[in-house]
C-alpha cells in the first residue's frame, strides 16, 4: 500500500521543526552534490538550534542517513588535518 506523499513543509512540521527554510543555502547545496549527495527534497535549513546561521536537518529517511554519513566524512578529513 502506498503512503500519501508529504510536502517538504509537511514533513519538516511532522519532524517537529518550528523554524526552518524550504530553500537550502546554494553553496552547501554544491558542496553536497560534489561529494556524491543530493540533499534537495531530503532536508530544509533549521534555526530552531543554530538561530542566525541555521543548519541542515533532514525531513526523510534518505536524509537522516545522508547527513549522518556527511557529518562522519567531515569528522574523517578533520583527524587527517
Amino acid at each position: 500500500m502506498n503512503e500519501p506523499r508529504l510536502t517538504v513543509d509537511e514533513a519538516a512540521r511532522q519532524r517537529g521543526y518550528k523554524v526552518y527554510d524550504l530553500a537550502l543555502p546554494q553553496p552547501w547545496v554544491d558542496s553536497a552534490i560534489k561529494e556524491g549527495y543530493d540533499p534537495r527534497a531530503h532536508c530544509v535549513w533549521l534555526y530552531d538550534k543554530c538561530k542566525i546561521f541555521g543548519e541542515p536537518a533532514s525531513i526523510t529517511k534518505e536524509g537522516d542517513e545522508m547527513l549522518e554519513l556527511m557529518k562522519l566524512e567531515l569528522k574523517i578529513m578533520r583527524q587527517r588535518g
